[in-house]
């Protein structure tokens, strides 16, 4: 997960894993110079246990992409659940989606808790960050259901675009490198995968 934040218009973008972050960050190393870098736009990479100082900020662009999809993607993944343990990632996706609620039911037993690393424990960070983060829990848990929030579909493309030039007008991300929607269908096709519709709706609802 990064941000991307123009301190001067204390407008920020936040884009988690799987939602276009790579392409952001290659798009900011390579179109803008060293002072644009220090003075104007600057970006930042969120460990899975920050919150952020939202008196920063006067808006907050959040990205986001349908949900099965992302939760899709991150399975294909296989990354593993916990540090030491279980070497093998779930078995299969409906597997997968009833880890990730497990994982919504631990947030919320926590997140009263001022220790914020309580939340993650005995959890694989990269799995956390990859498969569970999606927008809505950052929305709840990282940025404190803040009104200031706006939600960007990247499937959207003009609006995506638009957006984040909003951050900085040289910025152009011309390629969303893990959202192609052949890329999806191929990627099911390949791995005869069903659709879990109605066990994502249950999981969100959990967030």
């Amino acid at each position: 997960m990064i941000i991307l934040k123009n301190m001067k218009t204390k407008v920020a973008m936040l884009a988690p894993c799987k939602n276009g972050s790579t392409s952001i960050e290659s798009a900011w190393q390579e179109l803008l110079s060293n002072y644009e870098k220090k003075h104007k736009c600057k970006i930042k990479n969120i460990e899975i246990q920050e919150q952020i100082n939202l008196t920063k900020y006067k808006k907050i662009y959040l990205l986001t992409r349908p949900v099965h999809d992302w939760y899709l993607s991150g399975y294909r993944m296989g990354i593993k659940l916990y540090p030491n343990e279980f070497p093998k990632p779930p078995e299969n996706f409906e597997q997968h989606l009833l880890e990730v609620k497990k994982f919504y039911q631990q947030s919320r037993e926590t997140a009263h808790l001022e220790d914020r690393t309580v939340m993650f424990k005995n959890w694989n960070p990269q799995w956390v960050a990859h498969c569970a983060m999606n927008s809505k829990w950052i929305h709840k848990y990282v940025l404190q259901n803040s009104p200031h929030v706006e939600y960007i579909n990247i499937n959207n493309t003009e609006k995506f675009q638009s957006t984040i030039e909003k951050i900085h007008p040289k910025l152009k991300v011309l390629h969303i490198n893990k959202t192609s929607t052949a890329c999806t269908k191929c990627n099911r096709e390949f791995d005869a995968v069903e659709d879990q519709l109605d066990l994502v709706r249950e999981i969100i609802n959990t967030i």
